[in-house]
């Protein structure tokens, strides 16, 4: 765990420890100290908790969280609040003081209720999870849209379709359209696609894209359509497919509508993440309030600019993390300018080894 995930855990158990006080406290006002039903009822609502908390929380659940955040409330709350050295020694004192019955039946209460504390919250919870998804499941169409597959020739393809793949696993199951790039010489190749061919390139426009994302290899730049829907774009890198990204998160990070788009698009992602890193180059800046209000837990790194270009310090930050994505605003100055001047987009379009999920507001671009 990360030194924060400890200090969590260590605010959680506060907490915990001051939840149990009041109750036992509370409990033996109005139950007298003959038997301990204070600390009965503790465990088992701490075992309904835990067991309730941690089945809604799960990655692919109704509230996913990051690691930290349970953490705090598994670990430190519900470690703070239960005490089963309580139960030990007060079952003990019954038996000491010759109520071998009663430390007998405050074994078996304990027992069988917490078993059944635990069943109900996993229950309780799995049922909310089966629920929301069935609800979500029969929304219309357009409340769930799909995601774009971008395919260029099959050699790549395979790449992209696993990354959809992920990227829709990672989004909460949305389907997957797959649109060919070009004609492929493989008649049996997807043979229900759409064929994007150059001729009829020029007819796609940013208002036919209605997808949730767009996922599509990388080339060394982005057609303009795409970055024009000011849809999340997913590029996928040359080389072997990566169906597992989104463990460990890099996000580039300056204050710009550009970013604070991407991680929106992203906040799904970042929940589910073990890892979140946030890249500025040169001076820090504040961490986005979007991070903060999900509950997202990110290590913050200032990169020193030392001479290189800002993307390609960007990219060699996220490898030696061992960054699997890299979110990031795009082109915040307009591809135009980008493709003859350079930038930090271009460079990682053209560089990344990586998948990079961008996104470019075209209403924003910047005139500086």
């Amino acid at each position: 765990m990360s030194a924060l995930a400890y200090l969590y855990v260590a605010l959680g158990g506060a907490l915990g420890s001051v939840g149990r006080a009041a109750i036992s406290v509370g409990m033996t006002r109005l139950t007298g100290p003959a038997f301990p039903w204070g600390t009965i009822l503790i465990n088992v609502l701490g075992s309904f908790l835990i067991s309730f908390f941690g089945t809604l929380t799960l990655s692919d659940a109704r509230f996913p969280v990051a690691p930290d955040w349970r953490a705090f409330v598994m670990v430190g709350i519900c470690g703070g609040f239960t005490t089963f050295s309580s139960f030990s020694l007060q079952t003990l004192d019954l038996a000491r003081d010759g109520r071998p019955g009663q430390a007998l039946g405050n074994i078996g209460l304990s027992v069988v209720l917490c078993l059944l504390s635990v069943a109900a919250g996993h229950y309780a919870a799995a049922h909310w999870n089966e629920t929301a998804a069935a609800a979500e499941s029969a929304a219309p169409p357009a409340a769930a849209a799909p995601i774009l597959a971008l395919l260029p020739s099959p050699d790549r393809g395979e790449a992209v379709l696993a990354a959809a793949g992920r990227l829709s696993k990672l989004t909460g199951n949305r389907a997957v359209d797959r649109f060919a790039l070009r004609a492929s010489p493989d008649p049996d190749f997807m043979p229900t696609e759409d064929v994007l061919t150059e001729e009829s390139g020029a007819t796609l426009s940013p208002a036919d894209i209605q997808a949730h994302s767009i996922v599509v290899a990388s080339s060394g730049g982005l057609p303009p359509a795409l970055l024009a829907s000011g849809r999340p774009l997913l590029l996928v890198p040359a080389g072997p497919a990566a169906p597992d990204f989104g463990r460990i998160v890099a996000i580039a990070w300056r204050d710009d509508p550009h970013c604070r788009a991407a991680i929106e698009s992203a906040t799904r992602i970042l929940r589910q993440a073990a890892q979140v890193h946030l890249l500025t180059v040169g001076e820090p800046v504040p961490v986005p309030p979007a991070l903060a209000a999900q509950g997202i837990a990110a290590r913050q790194h200032a990169l020193a600019e030392d001479g290189d270009t800002a993307g390609d310090t960007l990219l060699r930050a996220a490898a030696s993390l061992g960054a699997d994505l890299l979110v990031m605003g795009a082109y915040a100055h307009g591809p135009l300018r980008e493709s003859v001047f350079g930038g930090v987009t271009q460079h990682v379009v053209q560089h990344a080894a990586l998948p990079v999920l961008l996104r470019h507001q075209p209403d924003a671009v910047s005139a500086a």
